[in-house]
């Protein structure tokens, strides 16, 4: 009896290796590589992958991340990704300039994207940043922040900077560029009172374009599809879970984050991922789609300032295989 039962337990764990086996062969495998560090910003994918929704989808799905040295654009570029999250003006620029990219969900649907100084340094009005240092990240997201000195013919020094808002502390610069949903946050809890900066949120200035999207190459969508439309599902899917499972997902992002050995504060995190989930969930938006209206304000301010010499074709630039009706027509 006790050798029927050992052999019954072999045959089930052997069945079972079987079925796993098979499970993790029918996953289709791709790599989605984020344009920044592990953080909230990207808590939707983290969910799908930690939360097994990408499995569900059928997709076994990598994640990576880029940082100051290593661009998301350049990587997928080398082959080394299937998926990254990029700004919109980045990939707008990519595309024009003969890289096959292109946007398969917006995921952010307004800019949070702003330059901020100390009221202490005179700087009231645009005007008043002639002659000054800016601290402008040295990566993929120049492009609109260049439009508004632009606009504003404004003549300052551009000081390139990987991450972090220490040199604005300790005037070094007179102005960076930040993240409402981050490092905006992190000024206000180093101990700098709102009412001692001032704020030029590219927004109120003509300049309200989306950041975030999924990309992939036209070649890979051509070839994949259907990998491609449920990668947009599960994503946003993930996106909604993160949302209404906010301390599960942070928990796990804790982890992703010591990993990398970078400092994690719960309270900032979930700042934002409230922020993030606000401007993904935008009420009179589908989430996930890019309007053509978007599009071509994007596009015409990198053609106004020279950094493309021609838009290209909406419809080659954006396929919504995740089926959300686009707004804002």
């Amino acid at each position: 009896m006790r050798m029927n039962n050992k052999i019954f337990l072999i045959i089930s764990f052997l069945i079972c290796v079987a079925l796993h086996a098979d499970d993790a062969k029918s996953l289709d495998k791709v790599t989605l590589m984020t344009h920044w560090l592990p953080q909230a910003q990207f808590a939707g994918y983290y969910a799908a992958k930690d939360f097994g929704i990408y499995k569900k989808y059928g997709l076994d799905v990598t994640i990576k991340n880029a940082d100051p040295f290593n661009s998301a654009s350049e990587l997928i570029k080398q082959g080394k990704a299937d998926f990254i999250t990029l700004f919109l003006s980045s990939a707008i620029k990519l595309r024009a300039n003969g890289l096959k990219l292109i946007n398969i969900a917006q995921t952010s649907q307004g800019s949070a994207l702003l330059f901020v100084a100390k009221k202490s340094s005179g700087i009231q009005k645009p005007e008043d940043i002639n002659g000054r240092k800016i601290g402008l990240w040295m990566s993929d997201f120049q492009e609109i922040p260049q439009a508004f000195l632009k606009q504003y013919k404004i003549n300052a020094k551009i000081v390139p900077i990987a991450s972090g808002i220490n040199l604005f502390l300790w005037n070094g610069i007179d102005l960076v560029t930040v993240m409402h949903y981050n490092e905006f946050n992190t000024i206000i809890n180093s101990g700098i009172d709102n009412d001692e900066l001032t704020t030029f949120y590219f927004s109120d200035h003509n300049l309200d374009i989306p950041e975030d999207g999924i990309y992939c190459m036209e070649a890979f969508y051509r070839k994949n599809p259907d990998i491609c439309r449920r990668f947009v599902l599960a994503s946003m899917e993930g996106w909604r879970y993160a949302l209404e499972h906010e301390n599960d997902v942070l928990s796990k992002l804790s982890g992703r984050m010591k990993e990398l050995h970078l400092a994690y504060n719960k309270f900032h995190q979930q700042w934002m991922l409230k922020k993030v989930g606000t401007d993904i969930f935008r009420k009179g938006k589908s989430p996930g789609a890019l309007s053509e209206a978007q599009y071509l304000k994007c596009s015409e301010v990198l053609l106004k300032d020279g950094i493309i010499k021609k838009v290209p074709g909406y419809t080659e630039f954006h396929i919504n295989p995740g089926g959300e009706k686009n707004a804002d027509k």
